[in-house]
């Protein structure tokens, strides 16, 4: 159902010239089919931690992916050229952009591997 929901918000979204659509589309193809794999797997194959290890990964990562996206078209893309968010220049948007990556992996290496990141961050 959250599978058709937002292949229909994506539509709309394209036939109105939104720039929503490119979220969710990410949303419709990674996330929610994502999700159902990590529920199912975590319901049904309890015994296979590693693949449920692997699966929930790429669901922090479609998640952290579909969040980007959506603050970079809400703040940046939509932007007029005479406000603030106009006069941010291309790579400094990309410089917080790569440092939130960063940290959304050290936060999936500590959630869903079990890791220790002080450790890392202290090295």
């Amino acid at each position: 159902m959250a599978t058709v929901v937002s292949a229909e918000l994506e539509d709309l979204c394209e036939a109105r010239g939104l720039s929503l659509s490119d979220t969710f589309r990410i949303l419709c193809n990674w996330l929610i089919p994502l999700l159902s794999v990590s529920i199912l797997v975590s319901k049904v194959w309890s015994l296979y931690f590693l693949i449920l290890k692997i699966i929930n990964t790429f669901l922090w990562i479609a998640i952290l992916n579909t969040g980007l996206s959506l603050v970079d078209e809400i703040l940046f893309l939509s932007a007029s050229r005479n406000s603030w968010r106009g006069h941010v220049p291309r790579v400094a948007v990309q410089w917080c952009r790569g440092a939130l990556i960063v940290i959304g992996f050290l936060i999936v290496l500590a959630i869903v591997w079990g890791i220790d990141v002080a450790g890392i961050l202290i090295s």
